[in-house]
């Protein structure tokens, strides 16, 4: 509960960070053809101060209440009882797996800022999927047909609303 209660008050932090900075974002936009950006960071940072301090008061009744252990246990009984009845072991998910996505996400945004948006999400979307595949040889066909298919599909919708991007070394 301590940890969940930090993250929401780092989130709720963020929020108000954002709702500060947001005045000094531009107002023009990319020659009048984006709408204000001011007020979309606004709107978004509210809506995390807003979801944040809603979790943050849901995580401290849950605990007066005393029900996170018992709900912990029962998640933890029924897999035992699956597992007996199946005679085989569910695996849990190893946070190496948690540490590689959130290394992966790190570099996708510093690929964005330097190579380009579609080359570096082309790149995120097909090692983040193979992952969720557990690195299986046979799947990452998939992993990179779902990764192409969605970089066509971003291209278009990019070009119809007119998303620009700033200049990066690829695109």
């Amino acid at each position: 509960m301590k940890k969940s209660l930090i993250i929401q008050a780092v989130f709720l932090l963020c929020g108000l960070l954002f709702v500060v900075t947001a005045n000094t974002i531009s107002t023009r936009g990319f020659g009048g053809d984006v709408l204000n950006q001011r007020n979309y960071v606004i709107i978004l940072a509210w809506l995390l101060i807003i979801f944040s301090f809603i979790s943050i008061v849901a995580e401290v009744l849950k605990s007066r209440k005393g029900k996170q252990p018992a709900e912990v246990s029962e998640a933890e009984a029924k897999m035992a009882e699956l597992e007996a009845e199946s005679g085989t072991t569910i695996e849990k998910k190893s946070s190496s797996k948690v540490y590689l996505s959130m290394v992966l996400v790190f570099l996708f945004v510093l690929g964005f800022s330097y190579i380009g948006y579609y080359v570096t999400s082309f790149v995120f979307v097909f090692l983040i999927t193979w992952l969720m595949f557990d690195w299986d040889k046979k799947k990452w066909i998939k992993s990179l047909i779902f990764s192409i298919g969605l970089n066509v599909a971003l291209y278009v919708l990019f070009t119809l609303i007119n998303v620009y991007f700033p200049k990066t070394l690829l695109f």
